[in-house]
């Protein structure tokens, strides 16, 4: 959603603590950096990248480091890890873009994989009302190719993992039947792409109520747990007004298992971690 208000996008580094200190100290800040225009900027995703550099990509609704194609552009920048920019870039279309929130990885050959949500024209031709868009860039900023997925309705890329191959796993919502027959009002989707943006698999699952993803993360064994909300009964019998579901898929893209828990009111899982030990 465009905001009507300025805003400047800000990035900070704290210090790391000792694990066993964390719980008494307070993090202390290394540096913060700002960035703007006279618009609206927001910062959506974060990814490490060689040497102690990362990468931050966003949104902006002014000429940032170009100048502004439509409603809502995408800026993608690295940064060294003392915060200073070492290039910035702006693409977008005449319509709406933007990444989305933690739509961005690390491609395993200090370049990044961004995904998001596009109205135009952004990695293929325009297909549905919105559509889903991948691409992939490389270390110094130049694209190495970008894509476009949807149906003639609304879809989307809301979470995205590196699959631990050089590739990468994306998620997102879908009104329509990419994959599979619509279950009922939004449906999510996960699938699997290589390094040279080719779609190694699919998969379309859902309830007659809406079903949501809104989270990603690699599970340390070539799959990836994927979370989100629902309003049907998706993992478990539907306990309020929207449930939160944790699930996980194989490589393959064989799903091994899904849990759903809730309360009488309104639930939903919107991050995830590995923890290490195969679990999250």
């Amino acid at each position: 959603m465009i905001r009507s208000t300025m805003l400047r996008v800000w990035i900070a580094a704290m210090a790391s603590l000792p694990a066993l200190a964390a719980a008494d100290q307070t993090p202390t800040q290394l540096w913060a950096r700002q960035l703007g225009t006279s618009g609206y900027e927001s910062v959506q995703a974060l990814a490490a990248g060689n040497g102690g550099t990362f990468f931050a990509t966003g949104t902006t609704t002014g000429d940032l480091a170009a100048v502004n194609l439509g409603s809502q552009d995408v800026f993608l920048g690295r940064f060294t890890g003392a915060g200073a920019p070492q290039w910035l870039i702006q693409f977008g279309t005449s319509e709406y873009e933007g990444p989305a929130v933690g739509g961005m990885c690390p491609d395993g050959a200090d370049g990044v994989y961004i995904a998001g949500e596009t109205t135009g024209a952004l990695g293929g031709p325009a297909i549905g009302l919105s559509d889903g868009w991948l691409a992939r860039y490389d270390g110094s900023g130049n694209r190495l190719w970008a894509l476009q997925i949807g149906t003639t309705n609304f879809d989307g890329i809301t979470g995205i993992a590196p699959d631990g191959s050089g590739g990468v796993y994306i998620v997102g919502y879908t009104r329509g039947s990419l994959a599979a027959t619509n279950a009922g009002d939004t449906d999510v989707f996960i699938a699997r792409y290589d390094a040279s943006k080719t779609q190694l698999w699919i998969r379309q699952f859902g309830t007659p109520g809406a079903d949501e993803a809104w989270a990603m993360t690699p599970d340390s064994a070539g799959g990836v747990f994927i979370g989100g909300l629902t309003t049907g009964n998706l993992g478990a019998v539907h306990a309020g007004s929207g449930d939160a579901w944790v699930a996980r898929y194989d490589a393959s893209g064989t799903r091994t298992w899904v849990r759903q828990y809730g309360s009488m009111e309104h639930d939903r899982t919107r991050a995830l971690a590995s923890d290490g030990a195969g679990g999250v």
